[in-house]
Parts: structure tokens; sequence; C-alpha cells
């Protein structure tokens, strides 16, 4: 598997014609270069809570979405609901038996009352309740007394204890207490009564001038973040030298550059053919049902490259990650599926080596 190590540099272009101090040009009119700005939007903002109610978890977050949320490592139910009147909750659970594969469909079960649930295109072991079945659903949790998730002859106990406490919270944080979209206690008030959802904050990156008014002037320093992905056997230290005298060849005469460095790390390889990585393919393999793939990833671990230089040792790298989770990213996520097997697969690895 190859490790493609970022090497990142800082550079700063002054102002031409300038000399000395690097000159910073603002009027007070915005924040000042490199800030990001924040443009409010109308409606009241709301804090994210978590609460914790026994043996279930339940979380709102500034937009008003709220989620609970119980179960461990075998099995997990999950409700959310969005804010505002129109919004449909969305019942989720999964299952994973002991690292065996389902029996069966995946059934929710509540003082013996079965609700079929219908499975995830791309997980059979995930699976949301139809939204014709809601309301049902909700009736039988917020009096139940037993609740498990069954596939055939597998049966996973999911406790009950904070269940509708959990739910009566969320009500309450979205308004929708005695409203006819109500999770736990349920009334007569129409959907119209539920606040709307609240705004959230817009943000936009503050222009490099800020004033009032039409201006023609130029910004008298520039800079950008610059990084580079190297690949096997690649010396950062040359890559930087070479940049930085790329940049410097074509500077005009009246202007100067500095350059600021983040750090940098070298590209590692291993030998994918050893008994180590061999034994992680294959207990990954069986835990996801689809042969695992040997990669080259981009990333800035240098310990990689250390522990093979200072000690020897390869190092058996696996990610979870989907393509769709934007890491690092705005609106960064993490599948819970991503979650639950990435420790089941772990289990399997340690166990495997």
């Amino acid at each position: 598997m190859r490790h493609l190590i970022i090497t990142a540099l800082a550079l700063t272009l002054a102002g031409c014609g300038q000399s000395g101090e690097t000159a910073k040009a603002s009027n007070g009119a915005g924040p000042a270069r490199g800030q990001v700005a924040a443009i409010p939007a109308a409606g009241a903002a709301v804090r994210p809570e978590t609460r914790t109610f026994r043996d279930w978890y339940a979380v709102c977050d500034n937009g008003g979405a709220c989620a609970a949320y119980s179960g461990g490592s075998t099995g997990w139910l999950r409700i959310g609901l969005d804010a505002g009147p129109s919004a449909q909750p969305l019942i989720q659970l999964g299952m994973w038996p002991e690292g065996e594969a389902l029996t069966g469909p995946l059934v929710l079960v509540i003082d013996g009352k079965r609700f079929a649930a219908t499975p995830s295109p791309d997980d059979t072991s995930v699976a949301s309740i139809a939204s014709a079945q809601v309301p049902d659903v909700f009736a039988a949790l917020n009096a139940g007394k037993t609740l498990a998730l069954v596939a055939g002859s597998q049966t996973v106990e999911i406790p009950t204890a904070g269940s509708s406490a959990s739910l009566l919270w969320i009500d309450e944080r979205q308004g929708r207490l005695d409203t006819v979209t109500a999770l736990s206690r349920r009334g007569d008030r129409p959907a119209s009564a539920v606040p709307a959802a609240p705004a959230l904050p817009v943000i936009a990156a503050a222009a490099a001038i800020s004033q009032d008014g039409f201006k023609t002037v130029i910004p008298a320093v520039a800079s950008a973040k610059i990084s580079f992905r190297l690949v096997f056997d690649q010396d950062p230290h040359k890559i930087r030298a070479a940049f930085r005298a790329f940049v410097k060849s074509r500077v005009p005469s009246d202007c100067r550059v500095e350059f600021t460095e983040f750090g940098s790390g070298r590209a590692v390889a291993f030998e994918v053919t050893a008994p180590a990585f061999q034994k992680t393919q294959a207990a990954l393999s069986d835990e996801w049902g689809k042969q695992a793939a040997f990669v080259g990833g981009g990333g800035s671990i240098p310990v990689t490259t250390m522990i093979k230089e200072k000690l020897g040792l390869d190092v058996v790298m696996a990610g979870f990650g989907l393509s769709d989770d934007r890491i690092h990213s705005p609106n960064e996520k993490y599948s819970l599926t991503s979650f639950h097997k990435g420790m089941r697969s772990w289990a399997r690895v340690l166990a495997a080596l």
C-alpha cells in the first residue's frame, strides 16, 4: 500500500513597489484579510445540546434537527427528526450479531408486535421503517416494555429505559408538545403550531478589500497556501526548494516574496504481500462481504515513515470513510455503519494477527 504524505508551504507575495513591513489595508468596514465573515440570517439561532436518559441518548444540533439513539456493538436503533412543522421522522436500525451474517430480514419487535423494515441498498444489516408504519411504532414504543431487533433466528435486545423521555425531550426542544407531529406527547394542536426550523448562519469568505462605494485599489499583499502530495521516494525538501526557486524566478523586481513552512514528510510504501497485510485483507473481506483492496492514499501521517525507517516495521492502515464523507470539509460526516463495522473490522484484524 502506498501512503502519500503532504508537504505544505505558505507563500506570501508582498506588495509591489513597497519595502519594509508588509502593508495591510483595512478601514474597519469588514473582517481583515484571511478572516471568515458570518452573514446572519433571519430567525433565532439555537444551541446544540446532548442529553442522556438512562439507556438512551438524545442530541439536537444548531439547526434544530434532533435524534434519539440506543444500542451497542451488536445492534442499535436511531430515531431522527428535523425541525419544522413539515418534517417527517426517520426510524433506522442496524444489527451485527457476533460477526455473523443475518439469517433473515431485519424486523423491529416491540412487546411482541413486529414491524418490518426496509433494508438499505448498500448494507442489508441496516434498515429503516416505512413511513406508513412510523405512527404505530411510536405508539408502541412510548408504552413499550421490551424492544428487540430480530433477523431470522437472531435477536438483539435494545433497552427501553429512557426511550420515552428522550422522545419527550425532542418534542419540547422542537416545540411539538401536544401537536399532531409530536413523537411522545401527542395532542390536537395542528402542525402549524410547530415553530419553523431556526435559520442557520451563512458563512462566506471576506473579500480582499471590504469598503463602501466604488474602489479601484489593488491589494498590497497576496497570499496562498500550497501543498504537494508526494509519491514514494520523492524528497519533500527537494520539492520545496524547487518550488521556491520557481516562484522567485518569476517575482517582479519591485516585489518581494516570503515563505513560511508548515511541515513536510516523506511518502512511504509497504510490501503488501507481507503476512500482516494478507491477514488484514482477509479479515476485512470477511467483515464487509467484499474483497478488500490495497490502494494508495493521501494524508499527513509522517509517523508511518519514521516507524519504517527507525524501527524497520511495516504499518497496516485501514480506513472506513466513504467518498461522500467530505473529510476536513464543510458538512463533514461519518456513517454509523462505518463506525460500527469499523470497530468490528479491527476486532477481526487483531484476532487474525
